[in-house]
């Protein structure tokens, strides 16, 4: 396992040799969406499963050529919005989904996947689709989560 430069140091060897032998690295980073905390400003940090939450509903709610430098980054699931949810679509949301988490979100396996309509959960709006994720980090310790990401 590559060592990291922490401010321009080497850490310690003991800390080096803990890191190694767990065979896994901690993710951190900022939560989503900015917003002013008590006494820290306005970048607050996230780590584990909460950040790879937050990443996600951005890798998905994200269309692409949105992201500024990043034009392939995201998904476009507003196209399926008004589109009957037959098998052929779901099983095209499906795919797009897999192939998107691929490419921007490799430390996340996938164990389930649903795809279903907002007629399912009560709500009178037309065409809402909501994706309900069971997956696992694979990293970090192999932590299992679950999500539901509505889209529309």
């Amino acid at each position: 396992m590559a060592t990291v430069n922490i401010y321009g140091r080497k850490p310690v060897k003991r800390i080096r040799e803990e890191s190694a032998s767990r065979g896994w690295k901690k993710i951190n980073g900022f939560a989503h969406p900015l917003g002013k905390n008590t006494g820290r400003g306005y970048f607050n940090k996230k780590s584990g499963v909460d950040l790879v939450k937050n990443n996600l509903i951005q890798l998905l709610s994200t269309n692409k050529g949105e992201r500024v430098m990043l034009p392939s980054f995201g998904i476009n699931l507003d196209r399926y919005l008004f589109e009957p949810l037959d098998s052929f679509t779901i099983d095209q949301i499906k795919n797009d989904i897999f192939l998107t988490l691929a490419a921007y979100a490799p430390e996340v396996e996938v164990i389930d996947l649903s795809v279903t309509s907002s007629d399912l959960y009560g709500y009178q709006e037309n065409g809402a689709i909501f994706i309900k994720l069971n997956a696992r980090l694979t990293e970090s310790g192999g932590e299992q989560f679950d999500m539901t990401i509505k889209v529309g």
